[in-house]
């Protein structure tokens, strides 16, 4: 890492979980005591542990950016019920309103079409 550029620090086994859990790691590397000819790698007590604590906090990363996206994009489709409901209440009012208009129109015809006759 160091020939490379690459910003690290080392730690000691005890520091990994408090400083996970304050989100002051953004990446985690194991080394193997042992790797055999097949691929077979064999650590420390413990490493195990860093592994699924480092999987657990990429999880609940993905988690939260999943749930922001949600929040952001799909959220402001779904209808809150006092808006369907104010919704319904304006529908109905339009169907009061063009019955009455459509009354006031028959009405309307029926008057010319009585005064052409006379």
């Amino acid at each position: 890492l160091e020939k490379n550029g690459i910003p690290f620090s080392a730690i000691c086994d005890n520091m990994v979980g408090s400083l996970m859990s304050a989100g002051k790691v953004s990446a985690v590397i194991t080394g193997a005591d042992r790797i055999v000819a097949n691929g077979d790698a064999a650590n420390k007590i413990g490493t195990v542990s860093k592994k699924i604590f480092a999987e657990t906090k990429k999880q609940s990363i993905n988690l939260a950016e999943m749930l922001a996206e949600y929040w952001q994009e799909e959220k402001p489709l779904l209808a809150k019920k006092r808006h369907v409901e104010q919704f319904n209440v304006e529908v109905d009012t339009l169907r009061s309103d063009a019955a009455r208009f459509e009354k006031r129109l028959a009405k309307f015809v029926k008057s010319l079409n009585e005064g052409s006759v006379n």
